[in-house]
């Protein structure tokens, strides 16, 4: 079990790379923290796993022993980063070997895992070959070999899709896809993306986290329906609309406004909602189309109080706004009550 309390990183300069950082992850449990570049997941990484030793305050546990100072040879870690981690110079055999001799395990027994590795990820053809000659999608399936050789502790995978093309992810997601059996692991694994859907796709829980801080933690259904935050729900919820209340609130006159928890105008708020289209003309708004994009067989409608998909391409359409409406102090972006149907 990893348990990460007040984990800080204060850079010389003054400023925060990660600020308060707390969660724990169960032996065999899978945690996405997901943020944009710059958002403070490597620092998390490195700091976690030993790379990180000035400015560092808080404390990292695993399994029961506090790793606060102890080197990073002795932490038992797998690490996959975005770049590095390979002697370009040398040949995929050689490196992947290497796991095996720097825990003085026989050579033997590690050219014959090394084989049959990169046989089940198909890569036998490059075994000899120098790391510096590989494509993309076969230097990260190189990097999932390592998972495939190695018991670590803690598993920590670093955005490692990122720069890869949508074709190369494709072929990427497959293999895992028909491996998956194998990627099932007893230890601790924290998956870094900027990704939502690889997030989603990877974790139990999801950590967002933000400039160095949590916006929030929790069970990823949650993090989808609930969100704590108007960033979470922007990141999480592409399909939703984000529109000051105050130029949509004689749209949705069936809401209970006396209901908001707050003294400050509706000026200061956010919403967020969805648009659907409605046969039912007596309680429809009525919206002409701005703007039309094609998406997938999809016509996506941009009107002025939002955007939907529809099948059909029309002069005007009747919509509704669907009743799951979220609430976001425009200051602070932090979520509001929902307000209730009258």
């Amino acid at each position: 079990m990893l348990e990460v309390k007040n984990l800080t990183v204060k850079y010389f300069y003054g400023a925060y790379g990660v600020y308060d950082i707390n969660f724990s992850c169960l032996n065999g449990e899978k945690i996405s923290i997901l943020g944009e570049s710059d958002a403070g997941k490597t620092t998390i990484a490195k700091a976690i796993s030993g790379l990180i030793e000035d400015g560092l305050t808080g404390s990292v546990v695993l399994n029961g022993s506090d790793l606060t100072k102890t080197k990073i040879k002795f932490r038992d870690i797998q690490l996959l980063f975005q770049e590095g981690g390979f002697y370009n110079s040398k040949s995929v055999k050689y490196n992947l070997i290497k796991l095996f001799s720097i825990r003085k395990n026989h050579n033997s027994i590690a050219e014959d895992k090394v084989v049959e590795a990169l046989r089940l990820l198909g890569l036998l053809h490059v075994i000899d070959c120098p790391i510096k000659k590989l494509n993309n999608v076969d230097k990260t399936l190189l990097k999932l070999a390592r998972l495939m050789l190695r018991q670590p502790k803690l598993i920590i995978i670093d955005d490692i899709f990122s720069k890869l093309s949508s074709e190369e992810k494709r072929c990427i997601y497959a293999t895992i896809y028909d491996l998956k059996d194998l990627f099932i692991f007893q230890c601790p694994l924290l998956f870094l993306t900027s990704s939502p859907n690889e997030a989603l796709y990877v974790g139990s829980k999801i950590m967002v986290i933000r400039q160095g801080f949590i916006e929030q933690f929790s069970e990823k259904k949650e993090v989808i329906n609930n969100p704590a935050t108007l960033y979470v729900d922007k990141l999480m919820n592409k399909n939703r609309n984000f529109i000051p209340l105050s130029k949509i609130q004689a749209l949705i006159n069936n809401i209970n406004l006396s209901n908001l928890p707050v003294n400050n105008s509706f000026e200061d708020l956010i919403c967020s909602y969805v648009i659907e289209e409605t046969s039912d003309i007596n309680n429809a708004i009525k919206v002409n189309p701005k703007d039309i994009l094609f998406l997938d067989g999809y016509y996506l409608i941009i009107t002025d109080i939002g955007r939907f998909l529809t099948h059909k391409l029309k002069d005007y359409y009747n919509v509704r706004i669907h009743e799951d409406i979220r609430f976001y102090d425009s200051s602070t972006e932090k979520r509001i009550d929902r307000l209730t149907h009258n």
